[in-house]
């Protein structure tokens, strides 16, 4: 940062913190910059942990793609509240790799869970999301249950040419909470012939793809089969399956736990927001 008069020092602070966090939320949260609140709800602080994920298995369950990226971003409406502390707790034991934006102290975080600006003296830029963490975990080779839901499609060659198709889901994550979710099963082409046996939540027919959505899946709704028949079909014709969902959980277990300000520690009344969601979830 150059040296100069303080109007235009401040701005060029501002500018980073804003530019930087846009090149942050250009990976993990697309969204633009400088929105409204989301709600009404909203306090003068506002935290937005906004997490994606993008998963390719096998149809024997192994990952052979697994990418989970995530932004925390923060909002202030209240110049009052432009020098805070945003304590932030870890309690995820894989390998998350976490970075902060520039203009933030890493040591201060690394050390203490604490987001706080390097320069002390200096608020954060007030009405604008601006991105101060950034995290992002890969698949380990060695951990088949790194995803958060599997999905198993079992296909297997019935009588007159056709197939009995059995897909069971299961949560492989107790801490989550997914809702609406939607399971995409393409058909065979042609006009085949389609018969369910079995289902948990509801399902439809819409062109070549049956469609089972499943209001909330949580440690207390895990699993769910669908079984159905088609005629004529092959067990290939049953892949890729896609999936998606909303959540207001995250994967990554990182939580704000307080927010304070900096000259006395005194605590700050804050929101927060949670959104996790597939870019790409399917089965080959």
């Amino acid at each position: 940062m150059k040296l100069g008069s303080r109007g235009a020092d401040a701005d060029t602070f501002v500018s980073r913190l804003r530019s930087e966090g846009d090149a942050a939320a250009a990976v993990a949260a697309p969204a633009a910059v400088d929105r409204a609140p989301a709600t009404a709800n909203n306090k003068d602080v506002h935290l937005r942990f906004e997490e994606r994920l993008n998963l390719t298995a096998g149809r024997d369950g192994d990952i052979q793609n697994f990418e989970l990226s995530g932004l925390l971003t923060l909002r202030i409406s209240n110049e009052q509240f432009g020098r805070i502390h945003v304590h932030v707790d870890n309690k995820d034991t894989r390998p998350l790799q976490l970075q902060t934006h520039p203009n933030v102290d890493k040591e201060a975080f690394r050390s203490e869970g604490v987001i706080r600006l390097k320069q002390a003296q200096r608020p954060f830029p007030l009405h604008s999301d601006v991105g101060v963490l950034k995290w992002r975990l890969a698949h380990a080779p060695s951990d088949d249950r790194a995803a958060p839901l599997s999905v198993n499609c079992w296909p297997s060659e019935g009588a007159n040419g056709g197939c009995d198709v059995n897909i069971e889901y299961e949560l492989e994550q107790d801490h989550l909470i997914l809702s609406d979710v939607s399971i995409v099963i393409p058909l065979p082409t042609g006009n085949p012939t389609v018969v369910v046996h079995q289902w948990e939540g509801t399902y439809t027919q819409k062109g070549r793809s049956i469609i089972w959505n499943i209001p909330v899946i949580n440690k207390q709704q895990k699993t769910g089969t669908l079984e159905f028949t088609v005629s004529p079909a092959i067990p290939n014709d049953f892949f890729p399956l896609n999936v998606s969902w909303t959540s207001d959980t995250s994967l990554a277990m990182l939580t704000a736990t307080k927010v304070t300000q900096a000259e006395d520690g005194s605590a700050v009344d804050f929101s927060q927001e949670i959104s996790f969601h597939p870019d790409k979830y399917e089965i080959v």
